[in-house]
């Protein structure tokens, strides 16, 4: 796949934003599901002290191995979840601020020169109901001169 931006961010602060609210969802998501593994692993470890079990043999070290692991793994999947994240809500940011940008411009543009332009956003871009439906303002327009 050829990457051949010439803009990497339409709209930094729509997309920045975009992102950064996903990023901080993922970040509490992270932040929630550590807590509850650290709750459930003290109480295992409280019913070993109430079993009277010795805190330095085999059970004990087994659940502490199975505590480290279950960070690790906890930690592993945060950081590829926040990557993809991250990298999706760019390409769904710019498939967004790029249209929005586009129209824009046109509708600028044809005010200034006073000729309507033709909309043209990619096939996997949002809001092709608003480039027809501009197109259509401007066709009308054109037809009314």
């Amino acid at each position: 796949m050829k990457l051949n931006r010439r803009v990497w961010f339409i709209n930094p602060r729509f997309q920045f934003k975009l992102i950064g609210y996903f990023s901080f969802v993922m970040l509490i998501n992270f932040l929630l599901v550590k807590l509850f593994a650290l709750m459930a692993f003290d109480s295992f470890y409280k019913m070993c002290k109430e079993a009277g079990l010795d805190p330095e043999g085999k059970i004990v070290q087994f659940i502490n191995m199975q505590q480290g692991l279950l960070e690790d793994y906890i930690s592993a999947s945060f950081f590829f979840t926040l990557l993809f994240t991250i990298i999706g809500g760019y390409v769904i940011s710019h498939r967004v601020a790029g249209p929005i940008w586009r129209i824009n411009k046109v509708v600028k543009d044809s005010i200034k020169s006073g000729d309507f332009k033709t909309v043209h956003i990619r096939k996997n871009d949002y809001f092709h109901d608003l480039k027809e439906t501009i197109n259509d303002l401007f066709h009308l327009i054109k037809n009314k001169k």
